[in-house]
């Protein structure tokens, strides 16, 4: 038996040892293959990301930029002397033209320094092109006009008394600006049913002297619409929150925007009925002390979300 026992010994010195270290490799190979598959995994989903990044801010870009563009193109057109902005009519056609071209913008419009306003813009439905003017002959009053296929009027559609749109907060802002800026979301005086973003640009004469703003409008619902339009992944999600949490737009089907007894209003991203967008907004805290780009990585109801 003390002989046997030995040799059981001696079985289990030259074996346990080797059991260890080949354990121990196939641990430690296993450990690498999954880091180097977690490191994989992990760099494509970083590139991904960061292509996905890319197509949006470039689609954004392009977009957003539409109506700076248009502004400068009518404060070249009148600085050029190609464009009169005194003349009413002439003012009328060359806007009805450039809205046509670029069919993503909802209206352009000019205002002056003595209280005139022109401007061409869609309906609320999209589907027509209506004039407004706000002069002399209107009284102080804004008039909206019907046109034809050829942008002349053929008919009164509506009228509202007391428009001065020098003191719209649109007008005042670009004023203090004194350059090209975005300004504030805002539901139009002649139906309160349209929101929309505007980027707005004064216009000087050659003594500095202020003649106006030019002024190219978003509609909310054609942002929307854009960012619907856009097929980043197939589960992918694009959506635009201003810092003080209301929500602009997005590629789901929620609407930015409520109806109330007031008119329309836009629904803040907190309380949106998408729970990507809220747990995206919790996780971002306070909107406006970002200052740098932000990737979030969290669980939605169990799935995996990256922002």
């Amino acid at each position: 038996m003390p002989n046997k026992n030995r040799h059981l010994s001696l079985q289990m010195v030259l074996i346990v040892p080797y059991l260890i270290q080949t354990l121990a490799i196939v641990a430690l190979t296993g450990w690498l293959s999954w880091r180097y598959g977690q490191k994989t995994l992990d760099y494509t989903v970083n590139r991904v990301q960061t292509e996905i990044i890319t197509r949006v801010q470039e689609y954004l870009s392009n977009y957003l930029n539409t109506p700076y563009v248009i502004n400068q193109i009518n404060a070249n057109a009148i600085a050029q002397g190609q464009l009169n902005p005194e003349n009413k009519v002439a003012l009328q056609q060359h806007f009805w033209q450039l809205i046509q071209l670029f069919d993503n913008v909802g209206n352009i419009a000019y205002a002056t320094e003595k209280g005139e306003f022109t401007a061409v813009q869609y309906d609320s439905k999209l589907t027509e092109l209506v004039l407004q003017l706000a002069n002399e002959s209107t009284n102080g009053g804004m008039f909206t006009y019907s046109l034809d296929s050829e942008g002349n009027i053929t008919g009164l559609k509506e009228e509202k008394a007391d428009f001065d749109p020098r003191q719209r907060a649109w007008y005042q802002k670009t004023v203090s600006c004194q350059k090209p800026c975005w300004n504030e979301v805002f539901s139009f005086f002649s139906d309160e049913n349209i929101l929309v973003v505007p980027a707005s640009q004064p216009v000087y004469n050659n003594q500095g002297e202020l003649q106006g703003i030019l002024t190219t409008r978003l509609y909310l619902s054609n942002i929307h619409n854009f960012l619907n339009s856009l097929t980043i992944t197939k589960t992918g999600e694009i959506f635009i929150i201003e810092r003080d949490g209301k929500l602009v737009a997005s590629s789901t089907n929620e609407s930015a925007t409520i109806t109330t007894k007031t008119g329309i209003e836009r629904i803040s991203a907190a309380t949106s009925q998408n729970p990507l967008i809220r747990a995206t907004v919790e996780k971002l805290g306070d909107l406006g002390a970002i200052s740098s780009p932000q990737y979030l990585e969290f669980k939605v109801d169990g799935e995996k979300e990256l922002v």
